[in-house]
């Protein structure tokens, strides 16, 4: 199985399978340049490796309805940030999907504190 490279913001080095990283459109035309080598280092200034590791993980479930649920309002919000970036339009989705339902019937001041970032 190909792996390639990525390089997240704060410094960390993620082999991330091919299967996984051709989702992300943003990097996906990247990786077809370069042939799939496993050699290939892709930077991602605006990701971190947590959040990195957590949608590995959401991916390799299958997007978890359960596994979302179970994140913070923070990282529900960098996973959101990141998963327009990468532009990965079916975890853009489910995140948005979670977000939905956590605001559904709530005041403006609760949907303004969520999504701000202090």
């Amino acid at each position: 199985m190909k792996k390639v490279k990525l390089v997240t913001s704060n410094g960390v080095t993620l082999e991330v399978k091919i299967s996984i990283v051709k989702e992300t459109k943003t990097i996906e035309t990247f990786i077809k340049a370069f042939d799939t080598d496993s050699s290939i280092i892709s930077l991602l200034p605006n990701v971190t490796n947590h959040i990195l590791s957590l949608i590995m993980e959401l991916m390799s479930r299958k997007y978890d309805q359960e596994l979302v649920k179970r994140l913070s309002h923070d990282e529900l919000k960098e996973m959101l940030l990141t998963a327009n970036y990468l532009n990965m339009k079916t975890l853009l989705h489910c995140i948005a999907a979670v977000i939905a339902n956590i605001i559904q019937n709530k005041s403006v001041e609760f949907v303004r504190r969520l999504l701000s970032y202090n």
